[in-house]
């Protein structure tokens, strides 16, 4: 028997909780109060934030970070429609020898 499974739910995000965090700030901000990545990167750096590298966070890093993210979660988040094909059950029928 052969089954073929296609998801795309067998993966792991590698984000960090640091990252993660970074990403809900950001999407709050952009999507809930309509900030543009200048104002999310200006408040991130007022607030104490670095980029996971340590490094200040400028607006084009700050936008990489809600891409990238969105990015992923399309990607992982499509839907496979289930399919079986080619299924063979080979049956043999065996009887010892009685001897």
């Amino acid at each position: 028997m052969s089954v073929e499974l296609v998801s795309a739910n067998l993966w792991e995000s590698p984000y960090t909780l640091y990252q993660q965090e970074l990403y809900g700030i950001v999407r709050k901000f952009h999507e809930d109060d309509g900030w543009n990545f200048k104002q999310i990167s200006d408040w991130l750096n007022d607030n104490g934030y670095k980029s996971p590298r340590g490094k200040v966070l400028k607006e084009n890093h700050v936008w990489s970070i809600y891409i990238k993210k969105q990015r992923s979660i399309q990607r992982f988040s499509r839907e496979y429609d289930h399919s079986i094909t080619d299924l063979k059950i080979d049956t043999v029928d065996y009887k010892p020898n009685q001897e």
